[in-house]
């Protein structure tokens, strides 16, 4: 009863909790690369701060991550024609 009767709360990101889990390794491989910062709009030492502290910068960091690739897919139309199995590194390099 008390959990079918209690108030409405707000979801809850696993966003901080991945990071510290493991996603931040494929995050600065992908943000990273030479081709990535070549475009200049951020700096491998600014990914490095915001990696220091991934429970304040976790959403920034995907935000990134998934503007980085878009760009890639959608803009550079450098997307695989079969995915690759895993890991997100292994999507990145063949993007």
């Amino acid at each position: 009863d008390a959990v079918l009767e209690a108030p409405k709360r707000g979801f809850v990101s696993p966003l901080p909790a991945w990071l510290e889990a493991g996603l931040a390794a494929p995050i600065r491989s992908v943000l990273t690369r030479p081709d990535t910062l070549a475009r200049g709009w951020w700096s491998a030492q600014g990914i490095e701060r915001l990696l220091a502290r991934p429970r304040d910068h976790a959403y920034r960091l995907y935000s990134l991550l998934m503007l980085e690739l878009a760009v890639r897919v959608h803009i550079e139309g450098a997307h695989p024609s079969v995915p690759p199995p895993e890991p997100l590194e292994a999507f990145a390099d063949a993007a």
